[in-house]
């Protein structure tokens, strides 16, 4: 933990600089986002360590003091932590450990570390005390606390009745059961379930490895099929993606009598959570009970539990719409086409071909003259680098050539500064013959990058840019 610690120390250094770099309010923005959670996860684990120990911890933290409030460092530790507006350590270790403590103890009854927790005797056999001898001494495991009001169902509302299966009938281990046998089980349940719904419901979450995430949902009512693909911020877990499926599938139904609904997942984990929705504060949980008590009365939704990648229909076709969601696709609504893996491929491999013919087209692109001012603009990122060569005419950028590549492993690991740089470097290189001899304009969206033109200091690469523009 101390090393991992000194590592996102480091990133507080770097943007800290006498010439340029960050203001103290966003060094210490960026040292409570990086560093401080490190150094206090899992507090309650490790609050009786040595003074040793402690030390050592308490000593990154005033390092980062000193760095944001720009003082020296034969500064006294709390003088640099009070100008920089941070709270010792070792009073946020105290805060922490007894909201550990008070939440565990007024945990439900069936809560195992709540219940341990309240059925702990003190037993002090060792010289260091541990964790709940420490919250012993400091009478935490007598503090009465006022269990947390929470909103009640007026009683002239009937609440729709929400019911969870997150298990096939006979629990089968879905690591330990063919795949053929889970895909049976699970139409035999669609079979049986189908003339007891009036509404069925498929949903799905899915992250690709890019990050990009989406939630696929597959509605039958009244023999009509209707299909909704959305998209989600990056690297929202699958998890979510489940759950803001299940929201917008209860959302988008319109019944005006009542009826009984099922909805099939491939989720454990949101199948689990449902059950607790209507007594939850998280917004998205909080959002479903709401939409589950929209609907009429009498009503009841049914969330089932189905294996994933087994063949059964319902959940494919929710799989490729949380896909074509991921990626960014349209909604599909009121279709009947069923968009697979592989038709997915096809379409995405023939819109970038078409792309990238129109961007090569005489549409786009002019000729070199060498009597226009020439643009030299510059990107790049932890996955390539890019350079587009441009005249401008009349204040409009018209396009010449463009230019990218993968960086090497090696290079993968350059700061955000090296790797423009780098980009720099390449687009000079391989623009070469249209720059040489010429005046051009260089265009790059790295705010450092200019002071090093101006103060002529030299790249990695040993190179100095700042004449040749």
């Amino acid at each position: 933990m101390i090393s991992k610690a000194k590592n996102r120390l480091k990133i507080l250094k770097k943007i800290s600089g006498l010439n340029w770099g960050a203001n103290a309010n966003i060094l210490r923005t960026t040292y409570l986002a990086l560093v401080k959670p490190i150094l206090e996860y899992a507090t309650p684990a490790w609050i009786n360590a040595s003074k040793t120990n402690l030390s050592k911890i308490d000593r990154i933290q005033a390092s980062a003091a000193k760095i944001i409030s720009g003082l020296r460092g034969s500064c006294p530790n709390r003088i640099a932590e009070l100008e920089s507006n941070l709270l010792s350590l070792h009073l946020r270790r105290k805060i922490c450990f007894s909201k550990f403590i008070t939440k565990k103890i007024n945990s439900p009854k069936e809560h195992l570390t709540g219940k341990f927790i309240r059925n702990w005797v003190p037993n002090q056999r060792l010289k260091r005390p541990t964790p709940l001898n420490m919250a012993h001494n400091s009478n935490l495991l007598d503090i009465p606390i006022n269990p947390k009001h929470r909103t009640s169902y007026p009683p002239h509302k009937t609440r729709t009745k929400l019911i969870c299966f997150p298990h096939l009938p006979d629990n089968p281990h879905k690591h330990e059961t063919q795949p053929e046998l889970l895909k049976a089980l699970g139409l035999q349940i669609i079979e049986e379930n189908s003339s007891l719904f009036d509404i069925t419901i498929y949903t799905d979450g899915s992250q690709l490895e890019t990050g990009l995430s989406g939630s696929g949902i597959a509605i039958y009512k009244d023999k009509i099929l209707e299909k909704i693909s959305l998209s989600h911020p990056r690297h929202l877990s699958v998890y979510k993606s489940e759950l803001s499926a299940i929201d917008k599938a209860l959302k988008d139904i319109n019944i005006n009598s009542p009826s009984k609904i099922i909805i099939y997942s491939d989720s454990r984990a949101a199948i689990y959570t449902l059950q607790s929705c209507f007594s939850s504060q998280e917004p998205l949980l909080k959002s479903i009970a709401k939409s589950v008590n929209r609907l009429p009365d009498n009503s009841s939704v049914t969330v089932q539990w189905l294996p994933a990648h087994v063949g059964i229909p319902g959940n494919e076709l929710a799989d490729s719409l949380a896909k074509a969601g991921a990626l960014g696709l349209p909604e599909a609504r009121e279709s009947t086409t069923q968009l697979n893996e592989r038709d997915l491929l096809r379409q995405c491999q023939a819109a970038f071909i078409k792309l990238k013919n129109e961007a090569a087209s005489d549409r786009v692109l002019i000729p070199f003259d060498t009597n226009l001012p020439v643009t030299l603009t510059t990107d790049a990122s932890p996955v390539g680098i890019a350079a587009v060569l441009s005249h401008g005419i009349n204040k409009v950028e018209h396009l010449i050539a463009f230019a990218s590549r993968s960086p090497t492993d090696a290079e993968q690991n350059y700061s955000q500064l090296d790797r423009e740089a780098l980009a720099i470097v390449f687009g000079v290189d391989h623009f070469f013959d249209y720059l040489f001899g010429h005046k051009f304009t260089l265009i790059t969206d790295n705010q450092p990058i200019p002071y090093h033109f101006k103060y002529k200091a030299h790249f990695y690469t040993q190179q100095n840019f700042g004449d040749e523009g």
